[in-house]
């Protein structure tokens, strides 16, 4: 008997030592961590040296605080925080002039006993807000430089000067719309600092005027002018440079208006640029010291004029489309040549329209082949002048015989 009952104690005793040690049932595992959600409503405001960002708050337990990332291509990340920030709130301070005109991409991760995925993208600069606004024009100063005209932006009695040692940096889908003026002392947006449009193909940027009180007459608009404007470095691509851009309504020539391009290399590449004339009488002008690079731009209403000697510039006007302008080409002063065989080049000029030389007092060639004169005959026609005219001629040697392939802006 006492065996017996030792026996049945041992087996009550290992009994309870099995539900003890979790044998004989089951329990449920601990929960894995979680990560906080993902925060929501980021918002990226710049200002000079400065982009703040704002988000909504994170829910779930354990939120310790938030990671900010980084990026100036849109694709490689870096954290800027090290360490959780608290706040739903982060200043990044921009140095300058190592950041004027970077495009930063923000993205906003919550952190807890895991990281959330992260947040939807924005995208910044900093630099000085040109107001939505202006009663009287508006000019650029050295210590805002650089701004942004972000958004929409009007300008009304005066000119958007870009002052020397200043610069201006439009972002995408950008509009600055300035009241129309008599193009010498008002209706300018007047370039002499440093201007990049940023925008891409997908946003173009848009340039325009307006009258106020009413619609703009016959004529009407306004003047873009670089005057001793930031040349642009093709080595870099850095400097003034206008790209993917609407330039709408550009003034007749009477008295000032059109694009003007004087002592400076700026470049435009793949931007449509439309005159508001009737007859056609707005011109993009390359005068003294002009080295622009005029690249894959539609012209519309709006011819190309050479006024100056510009053989020993940078200057090179290829793979444009022009149509409706009141010359095929202008040349202002034929008693210099103007530019060199392969400066003019890979153009679609209106051949419709004639090529007009105005009174020149000596004798020139203006070498300008290698160009497609579309709806001519192979050259465009050239009308019949004074005698003073009789010694000027045009040279379009290996004229083209169809449009050049890539001609005109790629959007």
């Amino acid at each position: 008997m006492l065996r017996r009952t030792s026996r049945t104690a041992l087996g009550a005793g290992l009994l309870v030592l099995a539900f003890a040690c979790g044998g004989g049932g089951s329990s449920s595992p601990a929960p894995a961590p979680a990560a906080p959600s993902v925060p929501t409503s980021l918002a990226a405001a710049g200002s000079l040296r400065n982009i703040r960002l704002t988000w909504t708050a994170s829910t779930g337990a354990g939120l310790t605080g938030y990671n900010v990332y980084r990026s100036t291509d849109g694709s490689s990340f870096a954290k800027l925080n090290p360490a959780p920030v608290a706040a739903t709130l982060y200043d990044d301070a921009i140095a300058s002039p190592a950041g004027d005109g970077v495009v930063y991409h923000y993205q906003v991760t919550a952190v807890g006993a895991l990281e959330s995925a992260a947040s939807a993208r924005v995208k910044a600069l900093h630099g000085t807000r040109i107001p939505a606004s202006s009663s009287s024009g508006f000019t650029t100063l050295v210590a805002g430089s650089p701004y942004v005209a972000e958004g929409s932006v009007v300008i009304n009695g005066g000119d958007l000067v870009v002052d020397t040692g200043t610069a201006l940096y439009v972002p995408d889908g950008a509009s600055i719309d300035v009241e129309q003026g008599n193009g010498i002392t008002a209706g300018r947006l007047y370039v002499k600092g440093l201007m990049r449009v940023l925008a891409a193909s997908s946003a173009p940027a848009t340039f325009t005027s307006h009258r106020a009180g009413g619609a703009l007459a016959n004529d009407e608009g306004f003047h873009l002018f670089f005057d001793g404007a930031v040349n642009f470095n093709p080595a870099d691509g850095s400097g003034t440079l206008v790209q993917n851009a609407n330039l709408q309504n550009l003034k007749s020539v009477t008295p000032g208006g059109g694009v003007t391009i004087r002592n400076c290399a700026p470049k435009l590449a793949h931007c449509k640029l439309t005159g508001n004339s009737a007859t056609g009488t707005v011109y993009i002008l390359f005068t003294q010291g002009c080295g622009a690079l005029v690249q894959n731009c539609l012209f519309t209403k709006v011819a190309p004029s050479v006024n100056a000697d510009l053989r020993a510039t940078g200057f090179k006007l290829s793979f444009n489309r022009f149509r409706g302008g009141y010359y095929a080409f202008y040349v202002g002063d034929a008693t210099l040549a103007g530019f060199n065989l392969g400066q003019v080049d890979s153009n679609d000029f209106d051949g419709t329209k004639e090529a007009g030389i105005f009174l020149p007092p000596g004798s020139a060639t203006v070498q300008i082949g290698g160009n497609y004169w579309n709806g001519g005959t192979g050259t465009p026609p050239i009308p019949a002048e004074t005698p003073s005219y009789a010694t000027i001629h045009y040279q379009f040697s290996s004229a083209l015989t169809s449009a050049p392939a890539g001609a005109g802006p790629n959007w």
